[in-house]
């Protein structure tokens, strides 16, 4: 199943290979519609604003097993999710 092809979600990306955001928007301008979710070790703001800024979600793996279906959940429903350990949305985003 190609990303041309592919109707619904992809939802998981991690950010651990150096090529993330180009991949990550790639599959963005292909499928606008897709709601990306980034997991990752990477609890840097800046890197959170960047994810943000291409996907939906921004997942820490030490928290992904209670708050990833949150973060599918939120993709689902077109709105942004970040790891609680990253603080809250708006204070990440206006920085």
């Amino acid at each position: 199943m190609s990303p041309r092809s592919f109707d619904g979600y992809w939802t998981v990306h991690s950010t651990w290979l150096p090529s993330w955001p180009t991949a990550a928007s790639e599959l963005r301008r292909r499928q606008p519609s897709v709601g990306i979710v980034f997991v990752t070790v990477h609890d840097d703001p800046a890197l959170a604003r960047k994810a943000l800024g291409i996907g939906l979600g921004y997942v820490l793996k030490a928290s992904a097993g209670e708050e990833l279906i949150d973060a599918v959940n939120a993709a689902l429903a077109a709105r942004p999710f970040v790891s609680a350990a990253m603080g809250p949305l708006d204070v990440l985003l206006a920085d």
